[in-house]
């Protein structure tokens, strides 16, 4: 039925669903989309989240590239509870389809229905609004296919519209829809690159690794023996971080790899168990690198480094 539905959606690479496919469209159910607070508070480098905050008021199209785990998605839900924003996520892959985009038919035992896409939802959620804005929340943008990221055009353009079941999805006047996507850097394995029509469509920022200074300051390193692990720890971070740029290693550690690393030592630390820093290395670093050979390079940076065996 999906494979019907995409061959009705191709008469227009700009706008995908631009034929007319009319079955009942299910109600959004708006509670889905109420902000929930992440975790802990973001702990700003430098004014990426006053700016990332300033965009997501006015309604802009902002794009983040950065490495995972320093803290995207936290801040994006973080910044809408605070504002009490709704937002709209969607977690991009290579097998992000258009209908998970404009939305697909379904069949219950009622009869056929149309699931409307995060596109118009957003649409939808941001024209109910009681503040007049929501946030769509495009993660991995830069995973989806060329063709894939095209669909999503008219909503990031001027235009803040899109056709979906035969009906014009279209931002009411004065309400506002942020459109927040993340893209990791090109060095990473399933990414795609992004379409100039997409490029063209938002502003931006690249968010940096941290340094060792930065690892300092957004990690809670409570309880944390200074000299035996966390000065080594920080040493391991970039060396590894090194191997990465340097094409030896796939993964690099980032701020949530660090702060496992942490509750691990505390909670060995805590418990009967012996061993507490040769287990949080093997629990939250060595268990990062599935590759044999890459594991061991790491297990002879831990020896160098640390003087212990994992």
């Amino acid at each position: 039925m999906e494979k019907q539905f995409i061959e009705s959606l191709k008469p227009t690479q700009e706008n995908p669903s631009a034929r007319t496919y009319k079955v009942p469209t299910a109600e959004i159910e708006h509670s889905n989309f109420a902000p929930t607070k992440w975790g802990v508070e973001y702990v700003q480098l430098s004014d990426e989240a006053d700016e990332l905050e300033t965009c997501l008021l006015k309604g802009m199209n902002y794009l983040i590239e950065g490495d995972k785990g320093l803290g995207k998605t936290q801040l994006v839900h973080n910044l809408c509870f605070k504002h009490k924003l709704p937002i709209v996520p969607i977690n991009c892959s290579e097998g992000t389809k258009i209908g998970d985009l404009i939305g697909r038919p379904q069949i219950n035992e009622f009869g056929s229905y149309f699931q409307l896409g995060v596109l118009p939802t957003a649409i939808e959620v941001a024209n109910k609004s009681e503040k007049k804005i929501a946030v769509l929340y495009m993660d991995e943008f830069n995973a989806m296919r060329h063709e894939i990221q095209k669909a999503t055009n008219s909503v990031t353009d001027d235009r803040r519209s899109i056709v979906a079941n035969g009906k014009t999805y279209k931002l009411n006047e004065g309400v506002r829809l942020a459109v927040v996507a993340t893209i990791n850097p090109s060095t990473y394995a399933g990414v795609n690159t992004l379409t100039e029509d997409a490029k063209s469509r938002f502003i931006g920022a690249t968010w940096e690794y941290p340094s060792s200074e930065d690892m300092e300051r957004i990690i809670n390193w409570s309880g944390i023996p200074v000299q035996m692990v966390k000065e080594p720890m920080l040493t391991l971070v970039q060396n590894i971080h090194n191997l990465r740029i340097n094409a030896d290693v796939e993964y690099s550690l980032s701020p949530r790899d660090v702060a496992q690393f942490t509750d691990c030592y505390r909670m060995w630390d805590d418990s009967h168990l012996t061993k507490p820093l040769e287990r949080s290395l093997k629990n939250s670093v060595i268990s990062k690198f599935g590759d044999t050979t890459q594991r061991e390079l790491i297990k002879k940076q831990i020896g160098e480094i640390f003087g212990v065996t994992v």
